[in-house]
């Protein structure tokens, strides 16, 4: 009995399990952060470097082409008589079904292209943001149990170490708690390493440093409306589709650009002769391209092929999607059960259970090896409750990649 009497005023002086008090948020929005980490992301300034590109080259597609002219001095003698022709000639393209306008409605379904594959990369950003932000919280929390787990075992320890030994079972006991030691000091440890990694990388992504993060936790009632809400918009073609039919319009229209069509040039001739006749001649004329290289040559083919190849990764894109919306029914229904399981509510109730066995020792009722299998259990379950939660904003972000839909409206918190 002088044993548990060490350990009772011991476990008395130890704060109460899951009472330490944490640190207010930061009021800055969790979603301003989202955004504004998105917006500075390398990713998202090149594709904005893209687009500009591409834009830019079809806006230059648009003005016609640069003229060009001819300056010519000719010395003519005839009959016994001089004379200098000087001329000059003025040739310009013209756009009607020149080259240069039909590759101008190529590279405006490309710049169309370039601006979906932005949309489908900044919500591939934010995606990755949350799921920082929840691993973050999450290792905060466990960070925080795990300590306190590791203080009441070194408490326990040391009541140990002035108890002598005195039969099998306190000797089994001791063992027991000097391996729940180890085993807790090395999960510590990694999860301390682990929420230092992911805070670095936060801050790598703008985080203020005297932030903190809170998020919203899910419960089954909130998923089951994600849930609901995935019925109105399981038809509605993902982002990368998207990309991938806008690929095949470009295509489409490359094909007709290649489609052999005549090119016209106009002329505009003038020239005077000085000395002898002194003639002044002004000339209109039209030069017309024959396309005989199109007509028998392999453009035509080059072109259907590009169509034929933007299509058959169109269909990929399209049946990877729908299996992907099936595989995720199932899923779905897998993380409904988890989050069903381990409510993230129940937490608190955890730490009662935990504190009430701490009475029932100080009573006698239980013993120490008890407690601690006890405890074992419920860190374990601790565990399993936060696994549920990552598992479903993971499962939100993935959704709403393959249904096109916005995270915003399920997840949140703030900083």
């Amino acid at each position: 009995m002088r044993f548990y009497f060490i350990v009772l005023i011991q476990l008395i002086l130890q704060p109460a399990f899951g009472q330490q008090a944490r640190p207010a948020p930061n009021v800055s929005s969790f979603w301003n952060f989202v955004e504004r980490a998105t917006q500075d992301h390398p990713k998202l300034l090149a594709k904005d470097a893209v687009i500009r590109s591409e834009s830019a080259r079809a806006k230059d597609l648009g003005w016609l082409e640069d003229p060009s002219i001819e300056l010519i001095k000719t010395d003519r003698v005839s009959s016994g008589q001089s004379s200098t022709v000087d001329l000059v000639a003025l040739k310009q393209k013209l756009p009607f079904w020149s080259e240069r306008s039909r590759q101008q409605e190529v590279q405006l379904a490309l710049v169309e292209a370039a601006k979906l594959s932005k949309q489908d990369t900044s919500r591939s950003i934010k995606a990755e943001i949350i799921s920082l932000l929840y691993e973050y919280a999450r290792a905060l929390q466990e960070q925080h149990h795990l300590k306190e787990r590791r203080e009441r075992l070194r408490l326990i320890k040391t009541s140990l170490v002035r108890t002598k030994s005195s039969s099998p079972t306190q000797q089994l006991e001791r063992d027991l708690i000097e391996s729940a030691i180890l085993l807790t000091e090395q999960q510590f440890d990694l999860i301390d390493s682990s929420a230092a990694e992911l805070r670095k990388r936060l801050l790598n992504r703008g985080l203020p440093s005297n932030s903190t993060v809170s998020v919203n936790w899910i419960d089954a009632n909130t998923f089951k409306d994600f849930q609901t809400s995935l019925n109105g918009v399981n038809l509605k073609p993902n982002l990368k589709t998207e990309i991938h039919r806008a690929l095949v319009d470009a295509a489409e229209k490359n094909r007709l650009a290649m489609r052999p069509r005549p090119e016209f040039d106009l002329l505009l001739q003038s020239d005077q002769e000085r000395g002898g006749a002194k003639e002044r001649n002004v000339s209109l004329g039209l030069n017309i391209k024959i396309p005989i290289n199109s007509l028998f040559g392999n453009k035509k083919d080059i072109g259907q092929s590009e169509v034929e190849r933007s299509k058959s990764e169109l269909h990929f894109q399209e049946q990877l999607s729908n299996l992907e919306r099936d595989y995720l029914k199932e899923e779905i229904k897998l993380v409904e059960k988890s989050l069903s399981r381990f409510e993230i509510s129940k937490i608190s109730k955890i730490e009662k259970v935990v504190s009430k066995a701490e009475k029932d020792v100080r009573r006698g009722w239980i013993s120490i090896a008890q407690l601690l299998e006890l405890e074992r259990q419920m860190h374990s379950q601790i565990e399993a409750t936060f696994d549920a939660q990552i598992k479903a904003v993971e499962l939100i972000n993935r959704s709403c990649e393959i249904f096109n839909c916005e995270a915003r409206s399920f997840l949140g918190g703030q900083l």
